[in-house]
């Protein structure tokens, strides 16, 4: 992921290098702002979080002429599919029959670097106040400022954690033969492999487990598994052991890992099995950390929002998996598109004469639309401007 952090360091160093005060592409001279804004860079858009539907809006604002910043808590950009699951692989992103998480993750980040967004690195977004004439002012955890126009929060679950299997005494066994990310497939070859969970994630991970380890067992405390169905259809044709209706209750070994015990919920008997790596995938706990303190209403850990995910806050808005409304479907691809939405709305908000609808490049001057529409003239349905 080396290519990841040097493009967002570079994007840094060019931005620092521009100097304090940042030319807004929606509004009058910088300097215009008062006293009341002082000489801190300013931006059309802040987005915070870098992950997947933070990329693709940071992409989509610079599409749509906008100035923007992306803050970023990790070390690197990417999200979860960088940071967590770089190996797996993603099979329900338009385009892709399939695509590694990493793979997913640097395409995102060329794309999202297209428009020479700023980048903070490593930082987390702490405060957010109205500074007055149309600006808010964002602080960051290293103590530096900001002024924004209008923000859009793409956090994810916040600063993500795992959620921990709640046997006693297995933290001892975490980097021993116990882990919650598996930063590299190679890793479990030849290994026997017992993966805990029943959501696609688990699936998938068993899945791909199975073409590299000795052996694999999912363990699931129900007597069903909840993945997609056609990954269940996968699962179930696979050599992969199922132990279903069963908990991991604790774990053995000497400097390594090398048993787990397996309590079967239904009739009561403990059973041992031999594990060389034991991933759980129980999912993450949601922490938006400062970011709950911003004003918007939270529920559940997630930013409520309306259509075109506005929060409570005027030009503030949430996509991607903070985001909470109700029908709310948790996919990458459901992120790219509340990205593209928002970004659509805050451009009306700062610039009311521009379309919220952006004309396609089949309508521009010199060409026709697919469908044969003359140039210029927009299909039937799209919003005049």
């Amino acid at each position: 992921m080396n290519l990841l952090r040097a493009t967002c360091s570079e994007t840094r160093r060019r931005g620092e290098r521009e100097g304090a005060t940042v030319q807004s592409t929606l509004q009058g001279e910088p300097g215009q702002a008062g006293a009341a804004t002082g000489e801190l860079p300013r931006y059309d858009v802040a987005v915070i979080g870098g992950g997947p539907a933070g990329l693709y809006a940071t992409f989509y604002a610079g599409l749509r002429g906008m100035k923007a910043v992306l803050v970023e808590a990790a070390g690197q950009l990417g999200g979860q599919p960088a940071l967590v699951y770089p190996e797996k692989w993603i099979y329900d992103v338009a385009g892709f029959p399939r695509i590694r998480g990493r793979e997913l993750a640097a395409a995102l980040v060329e794309q999202a670097m297209r428009f020479d967004p700023d980048v903070r690195l490593g930082v987390r977004a702490e405060g957010l106040e109205d500074a007055g004439e149309g600006f808010y002012r964002l602080t960051l955890a290293d103590g530096s400022a900001l002024l924004t126009r209008g923000v859009i929060v793409a956090a994810g679950l916040g600063a993500f954690e795992p959620k921990r299997l709640p046997a006693p005494g297995l933290d001892r066994w975490e980097g021993r033969g116990l882990t919650y990310g598996v930063q590299r497939l190679d890793d479990l070859r030849g290994k026997r492999v017992v993966i805990v969970g029943g959501g696609d994630a688990a699936v998938d991970w068993a899945l791909m487990a199975g073409e590299v380890a000795a052996s694999v067992t999912l363990v699931h405390r129900r007597r069903q598994v909840s993945a997609l169905e056609e990954s269940v259809r996968a699962l179930q044709e696979s050599p992969v052991r199922l132990e279903l209706a069963a908990e991991v209750v604790g774990a053995e070994g000497g400097d390594v890992l090398e048993r787990v015990h397996i309590l079967d919920k239904e009739t009561g008997q403990t059973r041992v099995l031999e594990c060389d790596v034991l991933v759980p995938c129980l999912g993450f706990k949601a922490d938006l950390g400062p970011l709950a303190r911003w004003g918007f209403t939270v529920e559940g850990g997630e930013i409520v929002v309306e259509p075109g995910g506005a929060t409570s806050l005027p030009r503030v808005y949430a996509v991607g998996d903070v985001a909470r409304y109700p029908g709310k479907i948790k996919l990458i691809t459901v992120g790219f598109a509340e990205a593209a939405v928002a970004v659509s709305h805050l451009k009306r908000q700062l610039d009311p004469g521009a379309s919220l609808q952006p004309v396609h490049s089949s309508e521009m001057p010199g060409g026709a639309t697919a469908g044969g529409t003359p140039a210029g003239r927009r299909a039937p349905g799209a919003v005049a401007g």
